[in-house]
């Protein structure tokens, strides 16, 4: 075991302090402890010891949770902005006298919780049930489930649906990843890059059964 010198008594002795720190900078660089990620140097007044210890990624540190208000929805995410007590930022004459690109560049894009998200249900049968949505007119938010072989259908609706201007609760840097990518800066999926931040869903917005009927339904 690699045991650091130890350290001495200093009893407010400046020159002590700085001989321990000078022989304790020789021992990490001779034993390369100063670059190596896997290990802390821990000085405590009974002594000095090396530690275990993981990198950010790997706890899944760093995460932190932000208000956020919505300024458009996608299929699989939301287009949102920061949200405070003083509103949004930059607040909303600003932001409304950019360009789409300018605006495009502030949005911070929030994954939607998975169950609530088009792509990874669209067009599959998960427990005999065939899901299928509507287009970006409903945001998303309309679909039917049919039972596999043609059976009984129903139409699902977001309840409560959600709203431009809707204040969120987001989360960045999950441990295990959002599991979503955006679609690229063009917009075609190319160069598509990881999500950080996901909706923690704090309205608890849910699929369910509509028997009210729209004309969107027959294409689904």
């Amino acid at each position: 075991m690699l045991r650091p010198p130890r350290l001495p008594s200093l009893n407010g002795r400046e020159s002590a302090l700085s001989g321990y720190l000078r022989e304790l900078q020789a021992f990490a660089q001779q034993n390369q402890v100063v670059s190596a990620p896997g290990y802390l140097l821990s000085v405590h007044p009974t002594g000095t010891t090396l530690n275990p210890a993981f990198p950010p990624t790997a706890r899944g540190g760093g995460s932190s949770v932000q208000r956020m208000i919505i300024i458009e929805i996608e299929s699989d995410w939301f287009n949102c902005l920061p949200y405070d007590q003083d509103g949004q930022h930059p607040d909303s004459a600003t932001f409304n006298a950019l360009s789409d690109d300018e605006q495009e560049a502030l949005f911070l894009k929030v994954a939607k919780p998975w169950e609530l998200r088009f792509s990874p249900w669209d067009g599959q049968t998960i427990d005999g049930l065939v899901f299928s949505y509507a287009d970006a007119t409903y945001d998303y938010a309309r679909r039917r489930a049919t039972v596999s072989g043609g059976g009984t259908s129903e139409i699902q609706i977001v309840v409560r649906p959600w709203y431009l201007g809707e204040i969120i609760l987001a989360v960045s840097k999950i441990k295990g990843g959002t599991d979503q990518q955006d679609d690229g800066p063009a917009g075609d999926g190319v160069d598509a890059a990881d999500l950080v931040w996901e909706d923690l869903n704090t309205a608890a917005h849910a699929w369910a059964q509509t028997d009210q009927s729209d004309p969107i339904d027959a294409s689904l």
